[in-house]
């Protein structure tokens, strides 16, 4: 079983509950994840000391969505931009927030492609 990790334990998660009655989840991530993949959910996986396993979820959606603003605007490619409702559910203020989160986190592997992946857990 695959690992996602997060790097924040975001209000989104609903870690607060139960696996079995958090509601499903949006997160961004590479193409790389996929529809119907069997998740383990850790908090900081690569970390000695502060890791923890969250749980584990099924990803039910992997839908490619542009974060950068001019190729959007400039029709380069088939992929909607991400909504301004969309980034709010992943737990950020705006799109511009987002994106430098992802700058942060990915440094120069940053790509402003990526799945919108929809999570259930399990």
């Amino acid at each position: 079983m695959r690992i996602i990790s997060f790097a924040e334990k975001w209000p989104k998660l609903h870690l607060e509950l139960p696996p079995y009655r958090r509601p499903d989840f949006t997160t961004f991530r590479y193409f790389y994840w996929q529809k119907g993949w069997l998740v383990q959910v850790w908090y900081k996986a690569r970390s000695k000391g502060n890791r923890e396993k969250l749980g584990e979820a099924i990803i039910l959606k992997a839908e490619p969505r542009e974060l950068d603003k001019w190729i959007a605007d400039k029709h380069l490619n088939e992929y909607p931009l991400v909504t301004e409702t969309e980034v709010q559910a992943d737990g950020f203020s705006n799109l511009d927030k987002m994106i430098l989160f992802m700058e942060k986190q990915y440094g120069l592997d940053w790509m402003p492609v990526m799945n919108k992946l929809t999570l259930r857990w399990i």
